[in-house]
């Protein structure tokens, strides 16, 4: 994958009421876990996607006769059944996209307002370990020819003769980090008008929060920017209820964020209106003077 993406001069955030409240009232804003927030994310299906190429190349190995090429088949499948289901970690997103005014993408009442973020914050993460902005691939098919290229490289170099052969060691440590974080910026085409973006908060984040006391104040030191006027805050774990499910999601703080906000587009089926957002903007002491404040129509 290329690790320079062409970011938009806006991006757009879809939210209900109360987390728009929360970002203008507290400066932050909330990275979701992806496997809660979004359930046709290929996080949850890469596992599957992996035994279904291994399955295939097994069958198509046994059909040519090269029987000790099924060794290493057989020993990541094994490994795959035994804990593959403690492969996929945390990642936490907040979900943007380059379009606005598209309601028809959510369901009714599911979002109220649509906020444009100038996008200087995002160019900073972009080559960052453990925060970055990633544009989801709707081609998955790619997704499918990357894993199968790293298997047909992993079926090739297993040497079964040798002792100190690391081939399925390498393999899971692939699957685990390289794969994983490549999974989750490719989607189903079926969604491709979203034009998402997603700022990403990596895996490695809960690891570092369960087993190391010292991790909280590294992360922010790790994430900060080093300039004087930017400073950042990320929070502990928290937990909300959404869609009947148990979500965790941490903060990230900003103190400039407000002064990113572009636009702000209120949904033509809510009650929200123009004068209700300058309003909340006033008593929180926003100023709204060059924010495009608009109730759009129902198309």
């Amino acid at each position: 994958m290329k690790s320079h993406i062409e970011i938009p001069s806006i991006l757009f955030h879809y939210c209900t009421i109360q987390e728009f409240i929360d970002i203008i009232s507290n400066k932050q804003i909330m990275l979701k876990d992806l496997q809660k927030y979004d359930k046709f994310a290929n996080l949850n299906k890469v596992v599957d996607l992996i035994n279904y190429i291994l399955q295939y190349k097994n069958k198509d190995i046994i059909n040519k006769g090269d029987i000790f090429k099924t060794l290493p088949i057989f020993g990541l499948e094994h490994l795959m059944e035994k804990v593959g289901d403690k492969i996929l970690p945390f990642f936490y997103a907040f979900i943007l996209s380059s379009n606005c005014d598209k309601w028809y993408m959510y369901q009714k009442y599911s979002a109220d307002l649509c906020i444009g973020f100038r996008t200087d914050l995002f160019t900073h993460f972009e080559n960052n370990k453990l925060i970055c902005l990633k544009k989801v691939n709707y081609d998955i098919e790619e997704l499918e020819n990357i894993i199968d290229e790293i298997m047909d490289k992993y079926i090739n170099e297993y040497m079964p003769n040798k002792d100190d052969d690391k081939s399925l060691e390498n393999i899971w440590e692939y699957i685990n980090s390289d794969l994983i974080s490549e999974s989750i910026a490719y989607k189903n085409e079926y969604f491709s008008d979203e034009n998402e973006y997603r700022l990403i908060l990596n895996s490695q984040i809960k690891k570092a929060f369960l087993e190391d006391d010292n991790s909280y104040q590294n992360l922010k030191d790790t994430i900060n920017l080093s300039t004087s006027n930017n400073n950042f805050s990320l929070s502990e774990l928290k937990f909300m209820t959404e869609n009947n499910q148990l979500v965790s999601y941490r903060y990230l703080g900003y103190i400039s964020l407000l002064n990113l906000i572009d636009s702000i587009y209120i949904n033509p089926v809510g009650n929200v209106t123009e004068s209700d957002v300058e309003q909340l903007l006033s008593v929180k002491n926003v100023k709204y003077n060059d924010i495009k404040i608009k109730k759009t129509l129902l198309n």
